[in-house]
């Protein structure tokens, strides 16, 4: 039987050890078959809360609607086409949050609708 680390003082304890006898910190042990230890995966974690891309959307929808309306009445070509090419990326990015079933389907939604308001306002103001 060997020693190992504590995960919360990170003193050296037993093994065995279901908690660290210093600091209480319960130990996960993971069973090791031939010397190989199983990583966790992303969705193991149950940290995340939402994906990125999710979080995404949703900033960049914001972003682009407050551009939009900020913006005076009369607007030029070049403006035109950067709300346009800017609306596209909450866009983008709600459909792959939305097409991989990922978690945070709010913020896509909410992205997707703020970035497809910016666009209407872009062509609404181009023309």
């Amino acid at each position: 039987m060997g020693m190992m680390f504590c995960r919360g003082c990170a003193k050296e304890i037993h093994e065995t050890a279901p908690t660290c006898p210093h600091c209480g910190a319960v130990q996960g042990h993971v069973p090791v078959f031939n010397n190989v230890v199983p990583q966790p995966s992303i969705e193991d974690s149950g940290s995340a809360k939402f994906h990125w891309t999710s979080l995404t959307s949703l900033i960049t929808g914001l972003v682009v609607t407050l551009m939009a309306i900020s913006v005076p009445e009369q607007w030029d070509k070049d403006t035109v086409v950067g709300v346009v090419m800017f609306g596209l990326v909450p866009i983008l990015f709600a459909v792959i949050s939305l097409i991989q079933k990922r978690l945070g389907r709010w913020m896509a939604i909410t992205g997707l609708v703020l970035g497809i308001c910016a666009l209407l306002a872009a062509i609404g103001n181009g023309s």
